[in-house]
């Protein structure tokens, strides 16, 4: 499984939205996926019913370079 190392966090640095959002989508969200997936299924086994991951996408962001990214687990899917 990838794991996040201090490289990773290197993205947040990136100035301009455009250009920070490229490598969070290129090195971040490729890495929560497969963490998240793996935990979800996890967790899923432990609560009993299924558990669905949602990764924030930031698209209707216009401005303001996010300083992170975060991803959240629901009992229902959320639709994007």
């Amino acid at each position: 499984m990838k794991c996040f190392n201090e490289e990773s966090f290197k993205v947040f640095d990136v100035e301009g939205l455009d250009e920070r959002m490229v490598a969070i989508r290129a090195n971040i969200q490729p890495i929560f996926a497969e963490i998240m997936a793996e935990v979800s299924a996890r967790l899923s086994d432990d609560v009993g019913y299924e558990t669905f991951v949602h990764i924030a996408q930031h698209r209707r962001r216009t401005r303001y370079a996010p300083e992170g990214s975060i991803a959240k687990f629901s009992k229902k899917s959320i639709l994007v």
